[in-house]
């Protein structure tokens, strides 16, 4: 367990380091491609649901100074492996699916539906530890039926709430 707890310091230490340095710059907007990658990695090391929960708090303490708001694109997770898979390169949803196989997880992946069931239950914990906070969110829904510009077009009205309710 000492090893998962350094590696969970070693996370929210450079996240604060992060957030400290873009309050210092003083800049306006930060975007952050999956700045919550954390919850599959944790999820593959092998931490509960209430492990990833609690590093969510700290990490939304952390954060804070910054005001975040997360854009989720949720969609269908078999959609997505099928869209991921067309998109990369031959082998690819093998590969992924033998890097979720390599984790510490308590289920082995062997096939594509199996993969699609991890995509779920890392939402549903990202979701959950997300809603928790006081931290700002827009899900979008659906995003595998939407094209890439009703997508941004979600995100934009999303976001312009959280825009407009800025401090002066």
């Amino acid at each position: 367990m000492l090893a998962c707890r350094s590696v969970r310091d070693a996370l929210l230490s450079g996240t604060a380091r992060f957030a400290d340095s873009a309050l210092a710059a003083g800049t306006d907007v930060v975007i952050a491609d999956a700045l919550m990658p954390y919850v599959p990695s944790l999820l593959a090391m092998g931490h509960s649901e209430q492990a990833i929960t609690a590093f969510m708090a700290d990490l939304a303490d952390i954060l804070a100074p910054l005001r975040p708001v997360m854009i989720f694109l949720d969609g269908d997770a078999s959609a997505a492996l099928s869209r991921a898979a067309a998109r990369e390169e031959p082998g690819w949803l093998e590969w992924y699916i033998g890097k979720l196989a390599a984790t510490r997880c308590s289920r082995k992946f062997k096939y594509g539906a199996s993969a699609a069931e991890y995509l779920r239950r890392e939402r549903a914990i990202t979701l959950s530890a997300v809603s928790r906070q006081n931290r700002g969110l827009v899900l979008i829904e659906n995003v595998t039926e939407l094209t890439p510009a009703q997508v941004l077009h979600a995100a934009q009205q999303g976001l312009s709430q959280w825009m407009t309710n800025s401090p002066s």
